[in-house]
């Protein structure tokens, strides 16, 4: 998925199997692994394929375009408007017989970004009525419903965004990241690196960091500690990531090329 987000997206949109195998190998992925993937996403509806004589050529399908452009905006944007001061509410009720939808709605919202406040009933400090006109219902018996929800003091709207996110532990991975991010662009504006170990440097670069966007609420200044990094991090991460682009894409195209 990383090569079609991140490669092949942004050139023709296809990549032949020798192509991407070959690209996977630098991350010691078998070639049996690869094509044992690419065939069972193929028949999930991630990927179509075709076939030109004995050759197969991949690119994405509608489903995993909208997949890679909806996870995309929640890894790179960071929102800077100011806040209003409300909530939006979630209340979603599944019947107990109904476990698999249950799970599926919970995280969707999760994955929207809303934090739990009680079973059933979450929060985000932004508006996400777009994002839950998608969210589609599988059964009659379900019920979302949603609410605009204000505390009136700033203080229980920090408790609040506590209760819901644990912002600590947040904070301990962004620390972490940004001293990794920081140390690695001193590095790279030192000396250079060859097109190959930018490409796999920058794959793992994002693989590894795109799980904290989305533990993280994005929330407003105002809910968030004093020392807060997660932007100064995030920022370290855009920076890090455009440095390699150039190699990465160099390597990407020499292998389809070849």
């Amino acid at each position: 998925m990383d090569m079609f987000a991140d490669y092949a997206r942004h050139r023709s949109g296809e990549i032949g199997a020798l192509a991407l195998t070959g690209l996977l190998a630098d991350f010691d992925i078998a070639d049996a692994s690869a094509r044992m993937t690419l065939s069972r996403m193929s028949k999930e509806g991630w990927l179509d394929r075709r076939r030109q004589g004995r050759r197969s050529f991949y690119s994405m399908t509608p489903r995993l375009r909208l997949l890679i452009e909806t996870s995309e905006s929640r890894i790179l944007e960071r929102r800077r408007d100011p806040w209003a001061g409300a909530w939006q509410m979630v209340l979603y009720s599944v019947p107990e017989a109904e476990r698999a939808l249950r799970d599926r709605v919970r995280t969707e919202v999760e994955w929207l970004g809303f934090g739990p406040l009680s079973p059933g009933a979450w929060i985000s400090p932004h508006d996400h009525t777009d994002g839950l006109a998608s969210l589609t219902v599988e059964s009659d018996a379900a019920r979302i419903d949603l609410f605009e929800l204000r505390t009136g003091e700033i203080g229980r709207d920090r408790a609040l965004a506590r209760q819901c996110w644990n912002l600590d532990d947040l904070h301990e991975q962004y620390i972490v990241s940004l001293r990794d991010f920081q140390a690695r662009i001193a590095a790279l504006r030192a000396g250079a690196i060859t097109d190959q170990e930018a490409f796999t440097e920058r794959v793992r670069l994002i693989a590894s960091y795109r799980k904290i966007p989305f533990e993280d609420p994005d929330l407003p200044s105002e809910l968030l500690p004093a020392d807060w990094c997660g932007r100064e991090a995030h920022t370290s991460f855009l920076e890090l990531r455009e440095l390699l682009r150039p190699g990465a894409f160099a390597y990407f195209d020499a292998c389809c090329e070849a």
